[in-house]
């Protein structure tokens, strides 16, 4: 931080690490700013104790980790989409199942004409009647 204030920067942000009396090492995000002060230069110095966040982002992290490895490793076709209806992520055993690729499902919906999907009994399956499009639509569950 200093060799960047020295160099003329004016506000400086840096991530630092230190270790508190009892002897335990904290993450802080300090702010330098240089001000004038009745033309004499001084530095204002905001300091903000980040420990606990890092520790929750590297908790989200793995967690988010173990998420994607079952979701990856499931034999269930799992197709996820937003609130329009857009796909928006598709595993392995969706693709085997639908037949189509990843790239091809993403950003489509059960209400895409270009594809179609029917009854057991090979009747047609009108788009609005979907169960995820029913879902969005009313907040209803649906099998």
């Amino acid at each position: 931080m200093q060799e960047r204030l020295a160099a003329g920067e004016r506000i400086v942000r840096a991530e630092v690490g230190y270790v508190t009396r009892t002897g335990e090492t904290r993450r802080a995000l300090a702010t330098a700013q240089v001000l004038e002060l009745d033309e004499e230069p001084c530095l204002l110095t905001h300091i903000v104790d980040v420990t606990e966040r890092h520790a929750q982002e590297r908790a989200l992290a793995e967690r988010e980790a173990q998420l994607r490895a079952i979701f990856d490793a499931a034999a269930e076709g799992i197709v996820v989409q937003d609130g329009t209806g857009a796909i928006t992520l598709v595993n392995a055993s969706a693709e085997r199942i639908l037949g189509r690729p990843k790239d091809d499902l993403r950003g489509r919906s059960s209400e895409n004409t270009d594809w179609s999907a029917s009854h057991p009994d090979g009747s047609p399956f009108p788009s609005e009647a979907h169960p995820a499009m029913v879902t969005l639509r009313t907040g209803d569950p649906q099998t």
